[in-house]
């Protein structure tokens, strides 16, 4: 199991898997190293599309984010593949998300509630949007890795540990 292990490495090849992987990792508590390597971000695709993609909490929404690790990993997912397969705008709520500092019973500490995670995902759209037509350069994916960590350690308990291998 996943949550047995303490490191992982991932190569930055693919405009999705790499990236839900890091987040995923992080929040289970381990680092994660990632090959940003010219030669291995070759390999991604360009940003095919410039979409829209908008928090409004609603309940009419394209998505509305659990409040769990799988929830806020599928909203990373969702937005990755909306620039680079689907096209399709999308819109969120973070509704069913805890509020700031409220209990959490099950890993302990406090939530830090959606600001953090709304904030990280607006910073990663801003970097997709401006690659728009053209592929991700390392510096992005290191970015995106970068803000990544930057959510998982918002809340009070959680910890990041990432190790970038590029140029």
């Amino acid at each position: 199991a996943d949550s047995l292990q303490n490191c992982w490495h991932v190569n930055v090849n693919s405009p999705i898997d790499p990236f839900c992987f890091t987040f995923n990792q992080l929040m289970l508590g381990g680092g994660v190293g990632f090959n940003i390597t010219p030669e291995s971000v070759f390999e991604l695709p360009i940003v095919k599309y410039n979409v829209k993609i908008n928090r409004t909490d609603q309940n009419d929404v394209n998505y509305i984010v659990p409040d769990n690790r799988e929830g806020w990993v599928e909203l990373l997912r969702k937005i990755l593949d909306c620039f680079f397969f689907s096209g399709k705008d999308l819109t969120y709520s973070t509704l069913c998300i805890r509020a700031r500092d409220k209990l959490i019973k099950t890993f302990g500490g406090v939530a830090s509630g959606s600001e953090n995670l709304v904030n990280g995902i607006n910073k990663i759209v801003l970097i997709l949007q401006s690659r728009y037509g053209h592929k991700l350069r390392p510096i992005d994916c290191l970015d995106i890795m970068n803000i990544i960590g930057s959510i998982v350690v918002s809340g009070n308990v959680r910890r990041s540990a990432e190790i970038a291998i590029g140029h």
